[in-house]
């Protein structure tokens, strides 16, 4: 039998819904066929209770950031905030 193939779930944790929408679709994956692994940038316990994923901390714009941005017609990423993303 071959090993669980590794699948890779990136959030933007900038709204809940963002976050459990692909928690939702990690879940429905059989674990027995699947590693789960996920990076965002926060692991609230009732969205990711009960789950076995492998959590990836990583940097995502905060909440305020983008809204501010949104409000004021900014963008909301620049080359130093790609930058990062790339190298997490």
């Amino acid at each position: 039998m071959s090993s669980p193939r590794r699948v890779l779930f990136v959030a933007e944790n900038v709204t809940l819904a963002q976050v459990v929408r692909l928690v939702t679709l990690a879940r429905s994956l059989d674990p027995s066929r699947y590693d789960v692994h996920f990076a965002c940038s926060e692991f609230a316990p009732f969205v990711f209770g009960g789950t076995s994923f492998t959590h990836w901390p990583i940097h995502t714009v905060p909440r305020w950031f983008v809204d501010r941005a949104l409000q004021t017609g900014r963008r909301i990423y620049d080359q130093r905030i790609l930058r990062r993303y790339v190298s997490e």
